[in-house]
């Protein structure tokens, strides 16, 4: 019960704080209210597409940023990477894929593991509504004595939807601060690679009048 009272009161300072937090602060504020309740050492945070394969924007917490070049080589060899797209919304585990022996003994190990200190992960991949994109969190402990537990995966699985949801709700403030949207109903959010973020729902009457088959 205690634990519940613990997470409850984590979304709760998500949606009544979370809100007021600068667009560019939001990913490390966020941070570091997790790891009160799911303590780890590092951690990535960002978007991706699935086709072709490729990450988009990344937000590093106590990571390199050598790790955005380390990692694209191994992309299609991450079985962890596998296991959180087979599973939208589901928390996954290493500990639960893989044995910690067998996984220092892969070659992304060898090449990203142990340089960047990741010894176990904790990640959730949830599909952005509007873009299709994927938007990821994995945390990292750099103790191999510390794998997570499976009470903190079910945590983090039931917090991941309210970080994502409030992450949204922050950048929706940031932008509709902008003028000229006052007057205008039919707007969207377009990041640089030409995905759509963001829209309001004239957008989407508009979109669809005019191109009937778009689905995102």
């Amino acid at each position: 019960m205690a634990a519940a009272h613990a997470l409850n009161r984590l979304i709760l300072t998500f949606y009544r704080d979370g809100r007021e937090v600068a667009l560019g602060s939001f990913h490390e504020w966020a941070l570091e209210q997790i790891k009160g309740l799911i303590p780890f050492d590092s951690a990535w945070w960002g978007n991706a597409a699935a086709n072709p394969p490729e990450l988009h924007d990344m937000n590093l917490h106590n990571c390199d940023q050598s790790i955005l070049e380390a990692y694209p080589p191994y992309l299609e060899q991450d079985f962890f990477r596998a296991a959180l797209i087979a599973s939208p919304g589901v928390s996954i585990n290493m500990s639960d894929l893989i044995t910690r022996e067998r996984f220092v003994r892969t070659p992304m190990y060898r090449a990203i593991g142990r340089r960047f200190r990741v010894e176990w992960s904790l990640g959730t991949l949830q599909i952005e509504p509007t873009s299709s994109l994927y938007e990821f969190l994995t945390l990292w402990r750099h103790d191999p004595e510390q794998p997570f537990s499976e009470a903190e995966r079910q945590t983090k699985e039931l917090l991941m939807p309210h970080i994502v949801e409030t992450h949204r709700a922050v950048r929706l403030r940031h932008v509709l601060k902008t003028p000229t949207l006052h007057n205008n109903r039919i707007w969207a959010l377009v990041d640089k690679r030409g995905f759509l973020r963001e829209m309001s729902r004239a957008f989407i009457v508009y979109l669809r009048e005019n191109w009937p088959g778009w689905n995102g």
